[in-house]
């Protein structure tokens, strides 16, 4: 039986709208009440650069309610 204690956990994965830029994701994952996402660069329209530093990501997320 799941309970709270045991629920599965669920990410949004970036795939789901592959062109929106970080923020926007980051934004639309805290609309939805998702707090994991998987953020993906390998994508070649994707607007996240593929060496897109780490302070950035950080600070996109904590900026949409995040991280």
């Amino acid at each position: 039986m799941i309970s709270p204690d045991n629920a599965p956990a669920f990410a949004l994965n970036h795939m789901v709208a592959p062109d929106l830029p970080l923020q926007d994701f980051f934004e639309l994952a805290a609309r939805a009440g998702v707090a994991d996402v998987e953020i993906r660069n390998d994508n070649p329209t994707s607007p996240i650069p593929m060496r897109m530093p780490l302070a950035e990501v950080r600070r996109a997320a904590g900026e949409a309610g995040g991280g």
